[in-house]
């Protein structure tokens, strides 16, 4: 009976030795992971980052381009406007009295 008594102790011994083992390793695993999924946000966020970067540098440059053009089309016309009132302005002005005047 003393024999029997000592085998349910060693077993219970043994399944409580074994519950810990499978609770640290149960810990273990949540640790790894905890820091698998920390590590995998921080490549996402990372990459996220520099995705975000370059569609800005992206839509930046274009920005830059469209402004430049603009600037263009906005200066020629200026110039083409600034020759015509030079070649035609006293002329202009001429018709302008005329009106004024009634003549």
């Amino acid at each position: 009976m003393e024999s029997v008594v000592n085998k349910i102790i060693e077993i219970d011994r043994m399944a409580d030795s074994r519950i810990n083992d499978a609770r640290k390793r149960s810990d273990e695993i949540l640790s790894e992971t905890e820091e698998k999924c920390r590590k995998l946000r921080n490549d996402i966020c990372t990459a996220a980052d520099k995705r975000i970067a370059e569609i800005e540098e992206i839509n930046r440059s274009d920005f830059d381009f469209k402004v430049s053009e603009l600037e263009k089309k906005y200066s020629t016309e200026k110039q083409e406007m600034d020759s015509f009132f030079d070649s035609r302005h006293t002329e202009i002005e001429n018709s302008i009295f005329a009106e004024i005047v009634g003549e």
